[in-house]
Formats: C-alpha cells, sequence, structure tokens
C-alpha cells in the first residue's frame, strides 16, 4: 500500500494540543507549550483538553470531538497527543478522516495511541510513533531530537548494536505496530494495521508476564505473525510475574522474560527479529514513522532501521 507523509514543519507552524486517553496536569500543558514556543511553533489547545471524567481527560464525546476537531482543522500542522494510559479506543466509533485526507498533518504519540496509528496506517496515512510530552521529562536527547528533526523533515534512521537474542536478517517492508496490549484489543477492527507484508513494531509496559504469551498466541492463532516479513521489538518495561499462588507456592515465576516469550513464536517463521530497539517506555524513546517503508537489517554486530 502507498502511504502520505504528512508535510514537514516550518518555522511557525501550529501544533494542537489534546488529550485522548488519561487527564491532564495543567503543568504538564504549560511546559509542553513553553517547550514549543522555543522550538519556534505555535500552539493551540483542544477545547476539552483540561476536563476530567474520572481516569480520562473528559467524557468519551468530549475526547472524540476534540480528536475530531484537530483532524478537521487545515490551519494545523501537528497533533501531539499528550499523554497515553486508556481511552483512545473507546472514542474511535464515528470518527471521519475525510477532512484530514484533505489536509494531513503529524500525529504525535505511542502507547494508547497505537490504535489512532493503525486507523490511519489503514487510510494510507503515516504518523508518528515518538515520545509524549507526558514523557518529555525523562527523554533523553536523542529520543527528543529525533522528534523534531521528523517532524521537520529528516528521515530518522538509526542502527544498535545487536543484542544476542536477535534473529538476524534483513527485511523490507511497511513499518507499523506500537503496543502490544493496544493491537490485541483492536484485533478485528477498523484500527488493525497489519497486513500482507509488513515490519510489526512491538513493545509494552505494566503487564502481567504471561499475558505477553496469551497475546502472541492469539497473534498466532489468527495469522497475524506469518505476514510479517520482520519484527522489531522494542522495550518491555515494568512487567509483572506471578504473584497469586493459585494452590502453589507464590514463588511461582512464568520462567521466561517477554522477549524469550516472543522469540519462541517467531523462531519458526524465517524472519529477522530485532531485539532491543531504542522504542517503548523507555527514556531513549525514538521516533519512527509508522506507514513507512523501511529496510530493517540485523547483523551480527550492527542492527539498523533505514528509511
Amino acid at each position: 500500500m502507498s502511504f502520505t507523509l504528512p508535510p514537514s514543519l516550518q518555522k511557525g507552524d501550529a501544533i494542537r494540543l489534546i488529550a485522548t486517553a488519561r487527564w491532564l496536569e495543567e503543568t504538564l500543558v504549560l511546559e509542553t507549550e513553553s517547550l514549543l514556543a522555543l522550538k519556534g511553533f505555535k500552539t493551540s489547545r483542544g477545547t476539552h483538553l483540561m476536563a476530567r471524567h474520572g481516569q480520562f481527560a473528559g467524557t468519551d464525546n468530549e475526547r472524540a470531538a476534540d480528536l475530531q476537531a484537530a483532524l478537521d482543522d487545515a490551519s494545523i500542522s501537528a497533533i501531539f497527543i499528550m499523554r497515553g494510559g486508556y481511552g483512545t479506543h473507546k472514542i474511535m466509533d464515528g470518527i471521519s478522516i475525510d477532512g484530514f485526507k484533505k489536509s494531513p498533518k503529524w500525529i504525535v504519540g505511542f502507547s494508547d495511541v497505537t490504535v489512532l496509528h493503525g486507523f490511519l496506517q489503514n487510510a494510507g496515512i503515516a504518523s508518528l510513533h515518538a515520545a509524549m510530552p507526558s514523557t518529555y521529562s525523562g527523554a533523553t536527547q536523542e529520543a527528543m531530537d529525533s522528534l523534531f528533526n521528523t517532524l521537520e523533515g529528516k528521515l530518522p534512521s538509526w542502527s544498535i548494536t545487536t543484542d544476542s537474542r536477535s534473529i538476524q536478517g534483513q527485511a523490507e517492508g511497511r513499518l507499523v505496530g506500537g503496543n502490544l496490549s493496544v493491537l490485541s484489543s483492536i484485533l478485528g477492527t477498523d484500527c488493525f494495521p497489519v497486513q500482507e507484508g509488513d515490519i510489526l513494531v512491538l513493545e509494552d509496559i505494566d503487564e502481567m508476564i504471561y499475558h505477553m504469551d496469551r497475546l502472541l498466541l492469539q497473534l498466532t492463532r489468527t495469522g497475524v505473525l506469518k505476514k510479517l516479513t520482520g519484527i522489531i521489538l522494542g522495550g518491555f518495561t515494568d512487567l509483572r510475574d506471578n504473584t497469586k499462588a493459585f494452590g502453589f507456592s507464590s514463588d511461582n515465576p512464568y520462567g521466561m522474560s517477554a522477549e524469550e516469550i516472543i522469540l519462541s513464536y517467531t523462531r519458526a517463521l524465517g524472519i529477522p527479529v530485532m531485539v532491543g530497539a531504542p522504542v517503548g517506555h523507555i527514556a531513549d524513546n525514538r521516533a519512527m514513522i509508522l506507514g513507512a517503508q523501511v529496510k530493517m537489517k540485523v547483523g551480527e554486530r550492527i542492527s539498523e532501521l533505514l528509511y
């Protein structure tokens, strides 16, 4: 599938700040506005940005209205999703990108934003899997540079030292994916992006380790993994092992790491798997253009992602 790359940002362009999941403290919004002003950009807030409804940044209808308004607004050049958590999936029904297709702009975020990324990739529009304002304070300079450099037109290719667990090889394809748990939750919907020949990037946080096996089993039994030409594994952080005894000793670990679980399902596919990519809920969360055609190379010493 061909894809549309939104125009690069220029100094003076406008960025809309919205929240599609969890609620925000205004200090985070003010800090983000100050940073973007220093970068030379104008900002505007979604109408309901500071709303709160339980754990969410407003009701489903309010968050959906802010997303739709941002998608339709031809005067802005990018949409920054302020933070993740949970909630984007709840507002996708009824969202239209008819206006967005006429004036595409960068949508930036990761984690729960995986839902929105997949929706856009199915429409043939690229988006940016990158740090969100809620993570800026802990981000590496490389992560922040990759975000703004990509927005301004530089392709975010990178190379890393090959992790010993990686499966060597080369692959080309459309880059899709994001958060593993979120991808599993949207399987079978218009937001699930995987097509034949894609390269899938995966990351996750705050999940039970045995859930990793369940999620990979689901992707295997539904035939998703067989469609791929390559897999990129980012950070799997703050995962939790079994804490319930269920009749056994409370010392009842699952016995495998997330990466080992994923590799157990992918080794037989005969495709390269890159482990330890700078992606996900980690400080060095580099920007990735989802929907773009890329080449991945996993060598004996160096692994690369090339646009």
